[in-house]
């Protein structure tokens, strides 16, 4: 289930979401919660995003399931229980516009925090970067941003 906000104004959009999932397995129920947010201005766009899920521990570890259920390991580690947390910043500018597409260049940085289960092999506190070349084809209808999607009082 999700949640969406948009919100224009004079130098352009303001599109925020909430959302909750869960998996439902045989031997655990996983849940998910992630908020993200996109500010555009002129060519410019910034954008954040805070992650937590539970993840599937016996299998990052493993390769396979271990335990049944919620059953916990000698090592403290729970099969369905351990939380892995994101956050992620970034920003991309729209370096060029031809006959409907769009170019952009940006980046963004991620930070984790992970189970201590899983710090032996993934790092406590492990980082993550990207930079990229944003290409989107010509959208027959124009672009999210650019449309009025209701209209009160007409």
């Amino acid at each position: 289930m999700s949640a969406p906000w948009t919100r224009s104004h004079a130098a352009g959009t303001t599109a925020t979401t909430v959302a909750y999932g869960r998996n439902d397995k045989l031997r655990a129920d996983y849940n998910a919660l992630l908020a993200e947010s996109t500010h555009t201005f002129g060519l410019n766009a910034i954008y954040g995003r805070y992650e937590a899920l539970q993840v599937e521990t016996d299998v990052l570890r493993f390769g396979s399931h271990g335990g049944e259920g919620h059953h916990g390991h000698e090592d403290g580690s729970q099969t369905g229980g351990n939380v892995l947390y994101a956050l992620t910043a970034g920003g991309v500018r729209t370096v060029g516009r031809w006959a409907g597409w769009d170019v952009g260049a940006g980046g963004d940085i991620t930070w984790y925090r992970v189970p201590t289960v899983l710090q032996p092999t993934h790092g406590r506190r492990p980082t993550s970067f990207h930079l990229f070349v944003r290409v989107r084809p010509p959208a027959p209808m124009g672009r999210m941003g650019e449309m009025v999607m209701t209209r009160i009082g007409h």
